[in-house]
């Protein structure tokens, strides 16, 4: 199942959410249990003509589009490292 994690700050909603004004990455999920970690750097360096304001984060969300059925994921041990 591939699902985005999608973080934005406030500036984000401020320059009216422009896709290029924020963090997305693709996650491929396994059967089973999967590990994943995301450098804040990359968080920070992801609006294309800024630098997010780690301080000023408003939204982490975890999606998947296009399904042709119904899915359950479970999330667990979201952490700030």
């Amino acid at each position: 199942l591939a699902v985005t994690c999608r973080i934005h700050d406030w500036q984000h909603i401020q320059n009216k959410e422009p896709y290029q004004d924020r963090f997305n990455k693709r996650l491929l999920l396994q059967p089973g249990w999967n590990s994943f970690q995301i450098s804040l750097q990359e968080v920070k360096n992801a609006p294309q003509n800024r630098s997010m304001d780690l301080k000023q984060i408003i939204n982490l969300c975890i999606f998947a589009t296009r399904l042709s059925q119904t899915v359950d994921i479970y999330i667990d041990d979201v952490r700030l490292e």
